[in-house]
């Protein structure tokens, strides 16, 4: 029983690590709309994102967005 309520705990806290893609996308429409395409595409080609897009109902680790804050 522990051991099956430590998986759930663990599972819980795995979700709350991710963030779905539509909120990448509005953060990638924002730097594009406010610093242009070509700001976009330097931060996705130095963080080596495969796409310059974000899946709207793909998850993906929250430290991207802060990864993308971070850019300069």
């Amino acid at each position: 029983m522990k051991c099956l309520l430590k998986n759930v705990t663990i599972e819980k806290e795995y979700k709350q690590r991710m963030i779905y893609g539509i909120l990448l996308e509005s953060c990638r429409d924002g730097v594009c709309e406010t610093y242009g395409i070509a700001t976009w595409k330097r931060i996705v080609q130095d963080l080596n994102f495969e796409h310059e897009t974000f899946t709207t109902l793909g998850r993906y680790d929250e430290t991207v967005i802060e990864r993308v804050a971070e850019c300069e």
